[in-house]
């Protein structure tokens, strides 16, 4: 997943300053100004420092709310301020006041073009929208520029049409809803006040049509803690790792941290590495996610088609549950962070001391790979001169669920991104054209449609093909304790 940096600046007005004569008692000060033209200089300083600290007393609360609303966000019960929102499309013009949408219910939509989740909701607040009519308004909003969201969404659009109103380049309701996860929803009452915040989960009709009448709608708070994180930097900087001849390598395993996402980053293959170490640095991942990169022969771990999972609860490993559920599941003793660090000269035993941390730190269980038959989904060639070899020195690459392009990279780092959008297939990838040369190429299709990419890569004589072959398994199962291998 990616992940979204906070930053706490906000746009919120002060609240109203009372005068003295609006000041509750206690706080109030009766002054004779009729006096003062006649008293000392000293009496004028004496009422400048009292009048000083009475507004003091009374602007720091004020002051004090606002600059923690600024750190955190608004939240549940904050009216919204009616800022502009600039760069929509699908709207009347190109912007808008949050006050136009007053009277409605309005459920913003924070989402990305690399967000799957987000993709997958566009179709239901689509038919949302048109089955609960015009007292119902979704506003999709990105904080990525237009070059990237305006061709993707037509490319979207034309491959299932919806119409929702979008906007883009956005930085003034992130900066009102900060939040470290996608998708992300913000519910606004017909009077402009927040709701609800919530994940994708509650965005269904019987949740939306309580709110519309004013009922309440069980929907748990989603919880999103940013966290300033660097991801091209060791996630635990205990010491410095590029000096060679202090340190060898070092090893650190965490619980759940919030704020920081899921995912990992593994440099040990990548040869043109200048920093004088390598890592592997792994986010709130399962023990299951943590032996898939551990047992890996190359810098993409073993993905969930290639795991068998073979305990008695297997709940402890993986779960179906999605949104803020998941985020309470990994948090409960499921979730962990790991970071290895080695020195250049130690790359090679890199995964082998990842495997033994993993069995020391989860001795309840063992992992073993092995070849077994498996679907899988090949990448073969079927002409032998279509693919086009790149012409530039440059790399670089851009997919989402609508296709993408692919420039001076070899034929798998597409089969990588391939993968993101076939994961619940089942099926293995393989590469299986031989072809090495860095080439070019241009795919518009739904990734998720296989027969729709293969239309496309029928250009460049490639072709992806179901067959069942041999390939890596992880198998995952109970360790047997020590003491009941001695009874044996």
């Amino acid at each position: 997943m990616k992940l979204k940096i906070g930053f706490p600046g906000k746009l919120l007005p002060f609240g109203k300053v009372p005068t003295i004569q609006e000041m509750p008692a206690g706080n109030s000060v009766n002054v004779d100004f009729d006096g003062l033209k006649h008293a000392r200089p000293g009496i004028y300083i004496s009422l400048f420092y009292i009048l000083l600290i009475v507004l003091l007393l009374v602007i720091y609360p004020y002051i004090s709310k606002a600059q923690q609303a600024a750190h955190d966000g608004l939240t549940i019960g904050d009216n919204v301020p009616d800022v502009t929102i600039n760069n929509m499309i699908g709207y009347k013009s190109s912007s808008a006041k949050l006050s136009d949408f007053k009277g409605k219910l309005l459920i913003i939509d924070f989402w990305a073009t690399w967000c799957s989740p987000c993709i997958h909701m566009i179709p239901k607040m689509d038919s949302l929208q048109k089955e609960l009519g015009p007292d119902l308004q979704f506003l999709s909003v990105t904080d990525q520029p237009g070059k990237t969201v305006v061709p993707f969404l037509e490319r979207l659009t034309k491959q299932h049409p919806f119409n929702l109103k979008e906007a883009y380049g956005d930085t003034v309701l992130n900066k009102l809803f900060p939040h470290s996860s996608l998708p992300h929803y913000v519910w606004i009452d017909k009077k402009g006040v927040v709701m609800a915040i919530t994940g994708y989960e509650a965005i269904n009709s019987s949740k939306i049509k309580k709110a519309l009448h004013g009922e309440k709608m069980d929907v748990g708070l989603k919880s999103d803690i940013l966290v300033d994180y660097n991801s091209i930097k060791p996630l635990f900087n205990i010491s410095n790792p590029s000096d060679n001849q202090r340190i060898n390598s070092y090893s650190i395993l965490t619980a759940y941290k919030p704020g920081l996402g899921c995912g990992y980053y593994n440099d040990l293959f990548n040869k043109n590495i200048t920093t004088g170490y390598h890592r592997i640095t792994a986010l709130n991942l399962t023990i299951a996610q943590l032996y898939q990169i551990a047992m890996s022969k190359s810098a993409r771990a073993l993905d969930w088609n290639q795991t068998y999972l073979a305990v008695k609860d297997t709940t402890m490993l993986n779960t179906s549950l999605s949104g803020q559920a998941f985020v309470d599941w990994l948090d409960n003793k499921k979730g962990f962070c790991y970071e290895l660090v080695v020195a250049n000269r130690d790359t090679g035993e890199a995964l082998a001391k990842m495997r033994m941390d993993l069995e020391f730190y989860f001795p309840q269980y063992k992992a073993i790979v092995k070849q077994q038959q498996k679907s899988c989904l090949a990448l073969v060639r079927t002409k032998s001169t279509t693919i086009p070899v790149s012409s530039t020195g440059k790399s670089s690459i851009a997919f989402d669920v609508t296709g993408g392009t692919m420039i001076n990279c070899n034929l798998n780092v597409f089969l990588s991104r391939f993968r993101v959008f076939q994961q619940e297939s089942g099926l293995i990838l393989k590469n299986e054209t031989g072809y090495t040369a860095q080439v070019d190429m241009d795919i518009e299709a739904d990734m998720r449609d296989i027969d729709q990419v293969n239309e496309q890569l029928d250009k460049y004589g490639l072709k992806l093909i179901r067959k069942l072959e041999k390939a890596d398994v992880l198998t995952i199962s109970d360790s047997v304790p020590q003491i009941a291998k001695i009874n044996k």
